[in-house]
């Protein structure tokens, strides 16, 4: 019984340090590759650079919508976010950050619903994380 139990392990053993091995040496052979890539050097000497961006703003029914293209330019999500001005007292302005999904025309939207005593002139602003408005868009807008 003793020796039933003893060759499974040993054959666990063996299967294991044969995996061990061949990680050892998949290892060697991925260390002769330079860490950093040229795409990752590009990517933090173009931070230096501001995000390109536009916005333009469109009504539908009930809603301003905000159609966003960014350029990220090394830039990370989190580092820009839209600013909505909204018409009059009765309305709430508001802010929200712009989620990347590509490095490069990067398309994304937002919208705001026009409710009672909110029709006027909206404004959208994108704005990096120093406070730099680098596009902006406005429309009055009424509701339907």
């Amino acid at each position: 019984m003793h020796t039933k139990r003893l060759i499974p392990i040993t054959l666990m053993v063996i299967f294991l340090s044969g995996c061990a091995t061949h990680a050892t040496h998949a290892t060697k052979e991925t260390s002769l590759t330079p860490i950093e890539s040229t795409s990752a050097t590009e990517l933090n000497t173009a931070k230096n650079i501001n995000p390109e961006v536009t916005i333009k703003l469109s009504q539908k029914n009930d809603r301003v919508i905000a159609d966003v293209k960014t350029h990220w330019n090394g830039h990370q999500e989190g580092e820009l976010h839209i600013h909505w001005t909204s018409p009059t007292k009765h309305c709430v302005d508001s802010d929200f950050d712009i989620s990347q999904y590509k490095l490069k025309n990067d398309e994304t939207w937002a919208y705001r619903t026009i409710h009672r005593n909110c029709d006027g002139k909206w404004t959208a602003e994108v704005i990096d994380s120093e406070g730099n408005v680098l596009a902006s868009d406005s429309i009055t807008a009424t509701k339907p």
